[in-house]
């Protein structure tokens, strides 16, 4: 309609004939909603011959006027007829027209007005100009207060056969729902001063059957009609959830008082606890005695609370948890009473928590549902629905039915309880076998699944089944995360399967069995009955000797009832001369087929014709075989005939193992594939039990050594079915117990524990630095060929006072002056990326403790190191690092090492892009990166072969780690080596290339000792970019920076990079003055003693005004010229022998016995075992 018709449009719409009207309003629902017409139509007077039309008329034309209200509000215009005079009858009119009026062309109308009412509040349009009162739900409330059944009416439109009044009905529902929840705070204040309007009018709704409707409405055809107003109802069905958990139980809230005194009345106090009779007998004396009012001191623990105060348990669900546990006790009143009377007769660790449990299915489902996702997420998926085939994917009718499956997941949460026998500890593994079976019945059903079905499949889903899911997902979960490193532990749990399965058939053969031989009066030459007559039986028993290389054999006329013994066997066969074994065994399906040795059969007792036979062949020479004249022949040599399939299958693979030759028959290749897969399955199951240092009571506890004798280090063993045992025990009782738990390593239950590095919440945090630094190390890698030498390095004993060596350093690397530039380009990028954005590492604050690398041979010494490190009283924690997880031994690092307050971590599942990296962990390089990844900011390193003699914790307080003057330095201390330094002139130069490092020249590192790395003390948080800078050395240390920093000399390795990349970075550090005393002769497994460095300190800076750490810093501190200090620490008597070998060439205080010292005067000395 052109604009210019609007006034006779406007004479028409007031014209008195109801024909001339009604026409006239039909042409407007057409063009109102062009914002131009529109504006003009207003600006006319239009509004309010538009709202006498909708007071006054009916039939069409109050219809047409209804829907021309409504296009106008799309356009966002026309709202002032809402806020003017007369609003309210406006407002209540159309309300009255929802409750008294049939039509459904009408009722569309008035409840899109409606909708447009509510649903203005929410909008940031004209928010400053708006009209209090004027929209939202309070525009509403004068109308429903004349028409109190106008909510009634609304629900029941979603019943409507018209799908678009539905739509209408339930967008109206979703705008009052939304807008009393977002204006909460806005609403009217009751009489008790308090805003609870939300909840009450959501119960009233719910009351009046709005969820039940909208679940129908969900499951029925029309779904796509009503797509968008049932999201948003769902949508909103989650904020009200999260609502709800948001509030917090708060005992001073009367209504929260009301639901926990419920559920204890519900819970029939007053009835006697009567298998506990004398309990309760004693509870009513002490209550009697004390006064009238009787108190049950365990009036919340008997309903599954952990404690007497159970608001804070409410915290992780909060309202909603209390909201679903009264509900299920509400509905469920005589069922509670009785569990709680089954559980009273339980014993109190038997007990099923039923508070924890309801509580736990709340959880459960609310993160089944995602309800912290928000509706937003939701909209964007329907924006992206195609059809039918995505709504089983975006709508959630179960959702709706919230209360039901809580109930229903509760009531399987107790089934599983008792179907597997649980205890309290067992609580978490419960939850999570019914967080799986939520996800398979309630995330598996279906749109149109009705909630009754799946209440029925809660109730009646299988335990097996429900394991058999557990492993399933666990796999999928852990091949995902984890699939490198569960292919190389399938690997090897095949293997070690292999093994345990080769041992079980060979035992079988070394036991000697029976074989049936059928021989007939007559026969034809082929050995077959002819003639029908009757057969004759004989027998034949094999044995493999003991030294398992003959195998022995005799026939027999009949079987004996005791086994032969060998020197009765009179026939033998060198099982070096077997040339093969062959047999028709092939896999069986009849009944006396089993894959357990234990079925096999020794004495039958009917002999029935075999149908399987393993003939074993050898070579003979063609003196032997006259048919033969050229080369040596294969004949039968031994012929057996086992009765049974699972006999067969036991000598059949046992004679073939034994020749190192791998199974053939199913039945073995199905025993090992069943052995290595439950190694895996209770492998991964316990990869989530254990977190960090969590263990058993009294796990990393270290004992005390009040009443212990020197024999301690043997107390503690393992019974023969691998059970922790403790008492006293001697060496070869232990290493007979150690031995016998072999065969029960991959049936482990604690089997796999830390092997991803799950080591609380630094594991996540480490894998985030890794994430940072691993790009860098391998951008930085250097373009260059491997640097060659003329010759090694010649390196004499260090001497005791600098210069440490000639006049200049040794030129020994060949590099042509490009590859230099080039190695110095990359060096200098790869520091000034660490000095600009150094990557964070991830570390415990004010935290201490021993890292160490271990594995393979190493664990044996390390077990010494820790022990005899115990043996002073240390207790800081050990962080032991492994390099793969084939060097993970489950006896060690899940029951050994934590009872020493010390884990096993395996580096490389942390190192997850590893695989780029031009550079591989092997040796050095795992001691860097131990200490980089470990928990501790104060570490200190120690080799698996080195251990303190007094407690080290004491170092980590004193000087010269700690630096108590203000004057800068502290943090990091070396320790000396016995050789002269041997550097290439080539790494100083490194230090030109880049601004971010302080050039230092060749005298530098001619004045400084060459560092003994087996042990380190370091401050992770001072000397962060020391160890990225060092980690970068070590990485391409072998045939690069190693070469540069030794040259080939004694003990090429790790032990410069540490003091290099502090040199390079003009970072303090302090080495041990004090030189490295050898017990034992050198280079014939002597062992290492170093000082301590407090100590060494002293003596070597009496003055203290020196301050040895004021850049810029000489890594060699030389002392004052009277370096002969007497000693103040004299030994005692029993110690005067062996250290007066050093008293006059040594003024630092030692103290080289082998064991933990009887005094602690003397000086504490990390010992190391060096090899050559």
């Amino acid at each position: 309609m052109d604009q210019a018709d609007i006034p006779a449009l406007l004479s028409r719409l007031s014209s008195d004939e109801d024909a001339l009207r009604k026409m006239a309003v039909f042409k407007l629902q057409s063009s109102i909603n062009d914002p131009a017409f529109a504006d003009l139509f207003i600006s006319s007077g239009g509004l309010n011959i538009l709202r006498r039309l909708i007071m006054t008329t009916g039939g069409n034309t109050l219809a047409y006027s209804l829907q021309s209200l409504t296009r106008l509000l799309e356009v966002d215009m026309g709202w002032e007829i809402f806020e003017s005079a007369g609003s309210g009858e406006l407002v209540e009119r159309v309300v009255e027209l929802i409750v008294t009026h049939p039509l459904v062309n009408i009722l569309r109308g008035a409840m899109s007005i409606l909708v447009a009412i509510v649903s203005h509040s929410q909008s940031s349009r004209g928010a400053a100009q708006r009209t209090p009162g004027a929209f939202g739900f309070r525009a509403l409330k004068p109308a429903v207060a004349v028409y109190p059944q106008f909510f009634e009416m609304v629900v029941s439109q979603l019943n409507s056969a018209d799908h678009a009044l539905c739509a209408n009905a339930l967008m109206l529902l979703n705008a009052l729902m939304r807008d009393a929840i977002s204006n909460e705070k806005d609403g009217p204040v009751k009489s008790t001063g308090t805003v609870e309007e939300w909840p009450k009018f959501i119960k009233r709704l719910q009351d009046l059957g709005v969820i039940k409707a909208v679940y129908i409405l969900m499951q029925s055809s029309a779904l796509q009609d009503l797509a968008h107003p049932l999201l948003e109802f769902q949508a909103l069905t989650k904020v009200l959830l999260k609502k709800w958990r948001d509030v917090k139980v708060d005992l001073e809230r009367p209504e929260h008082r009301r639901a926990l005194k419920g559920l204890h009345l519900a819970s029939a106090p007053e009835k006697k606890d009567h298998t506990n009779g004398t309990r309760a007998e004693e509870l009513a004396d002490s209550n009697t005695r004390k006064g009238s009012r009787r108190h049950n001191p365990e009036k919340w623990r008997r309903l599954g609370f952990e404690t007497e105060s159970p608001a804070w348990e409410f915290d992780p669900t909060g309202f909603l948890g209390m909201m679903d546990l009264t509900d299920y006790v509400r509905k469920q009143e005589d069922g509670f009473q009785k569990l709680l009377l089954e559980q009273s007769s339980r014993p109190l660790h038997e007990r099923c928590p039923v508070a924890r449990a309801s509580l736990a299915c709340t959880i459960i489902l609310y993160e089944h549902f995602e309800v912290e996702k928000s509706d937003v997420e939701d909209a964007k998926s329907y924006l992206i629905m195609e059809g039918m085939k995505n709504y089983d994917k975006i709508f959630r009718p179960l959702l709706l039915q919230w209360s039901r499956l809580h109930t229903a997941s509760l009531q399987a949460f107790f089934r599983v309880w008792k179907a597997t026998g649980a205890e309290q500890e067992d609580f978490d593994k419960v939850a999570e076998l019914i967080r799986i079976l939520i996800e398979q019945v309630v995330g598996q059903a279906s749109r149109t699944k009705d909630v009754q079905e799946v209440e029925e499949e809660l109730s009646e889903f299988e335990y097996a089944r429900l394991r058999e899911l557990q492993m399933e997902l666990l796999e999928l979960t852990f091949e995902d995360e984890w699939g490198q490193h569960l292919h190389q532990v399938r690997d090897e749990l095949k293997h070690e399967a292999l093994q345990f399965v080769k041992e079980q058939r060979i035992r079988c053969l070394l036991q000697g069995a029976w074989f049936p031989r059928s021989l007939q009066q007559k026969t034809s030459e082929d050995g077959y009955q002819r003639n029908g007559k009757s057969l004759t039986i004989t027998w034949r028993y094999v044995r493999l000797s003991h030294n398992r290389r003959f195998l022995h054999y005799s026939d027999f006329n009949v079987q004996k009832p005791l086994e032969p013994q060998l020197d009765q066997l009179h026939e033998k066969i060198d099982l070096s001369t077997i040339s093969s074994v062959i047999s028709n065994v092939s896999a069986s399906n009849d009944d006396t087929s089993s894959i357990s040795s234990t079925s096999t059969l020794k004495t039958p007792s009917n002999v029935q014709k075999s149908t399987t036979k393993i003939t074993i062949n050898s070579f003979v020479g063609a003196a032997e075989n006259k048919s033969s004249r050229n080369d040596p022949t294969e004949r039968a040599i031994l012929t057996l005939m086992p009765p049974t399939h699972s006999l067969a299958s036991e000598w059949l693979d046992g004679l073939l193992m034994l020749l190192n030759q791998a199974p053939i028959t199913a039945e073995t290749n199905k025993l090992v594939g069943l052995v290595s897969e439950y190694g895996l399955k209770i492998r991964l199951l316990n990869v989530r039990l254990d977190d960090g240092y969590a263990g058993e009571p009294g796990a990393g506890v270290v004992p005390s050594r009040e009443g212990l004798d020197e024999d301690y280090f043997y107390e503690y063993s393992y019974s023969t079915k691998g059970e922790y045992v403790s008492g006293k025990g001697d060496r070869e009782s232990l290493l007979g117990n150690w031995k016998s738990t072999e065969i029960w390593r991959f049936a482990n239950v604690k089997g796999y524990g830390d092997v991803v590095g799950e080591n609380g919440e630094g594991s996540e945090g480490n894998r985030r630095f890794w994430a940072q630094f691993a790009p860098l190390l391998a951008a930085g890698a250097p373009k260059i060929p491997e640097p060659q030498l003329k010759q090694k390095a010649t390196a004499g004993i260090r001497p005791k006072n600098p210069p440490f060596y000639q006049e200049k350093l040794q030129d020994l690397v060949v590099m042509n002056q490009s590859d230099i530039e080039g190695l110095g380009r990359v060096h200098s990028w790869f520091i000034s990326q660490i000095q600009a954005q150094p990557p964070t590492l991830e570390y415990t604050k004010s935290t201490r403790g021993i890292v160490t690398s271990a594995g393979g041979a190493y664990f044996p010494p390390l077990l010494v190191s820790l022990r005899m490190l115990r043996r002073t009283g240390c207790t800081l924690p050990v962080e032991i690092f492994l390099t793969t997880p084939t060097e993970w031994e489950p006896v060690l690092c899940t029951t050994i090492l934590p009872l020493l307050n010390a884990r096993c971590i395996v580096l490389s599942t942390l190192l997850s892009s590893s695989s780029l990296l031009p550079f591989s962990f092997t040796h050095y390089q795992l001691k860097i990166f131990s200490i980089l990844f470990s928990n501790f900011q104060h570490v200190l390193f120690l080799d698996a072969d080195n251990f303190p003699l007094e407690d080290p914790d004491i170092l980590f307080e004193r000087e010269p780690y700690e630096r108590k003057r203000e004057d800068g330095g502290g943090g990091m201390v070396l320790w000396p080596d016995y050789w002269t330094p041997t550097p290439s002139p080539i790494f100083p130069s490194l230090s030109t290339f880049s601004p971010y490092t302080t050039p230092f020249n060749s005298s530098l590192l001619l004045n400084r000792p060459t560092i003994e790395a087996g042990q380190i003390l370091i401050n992770k948080e001072t000397h962060a970019k020391t160890l990225l800078l060092a980690a970068y050395y070590n990485a391409y240390g072998p045939g690069l920076f190693y070469r540069l920093s030794s040259q080939g000399g004694p003990g090429e390795g790790d032990k410069e990079t540490f003091a290099m990349a502090a040199l390079m970075l003009n970072e303090s550090f302090y080495t041990v003055n004090e030189l490295p005393h050898p017990l034992g002769i050198r280079g014939d497994g002597a062992a290492v003693l170093q000082a301590d460095p407090w100590l060494d300190y002293l003596q070597t800076h009496p003055n203290p005004n020196f301050h040895p750490f004021s850049p810029p810093f000489s890594p060699y501190l030389k002392p004052k010229s009277n370096r002969t200090i007497k000693r103040k620490i004299r030994p005692r008597a029993e110690n005067t022998t062996i250290t007066s070998r050093y008293r006059n060439n040594h003024q630092t205080p030692l103290h080289p016995r082998l064991l933990a010292p009887k005094t602690k005067r003397h000086a504490q000395l990390p010992l190391k075992k060096t090899m050559g």
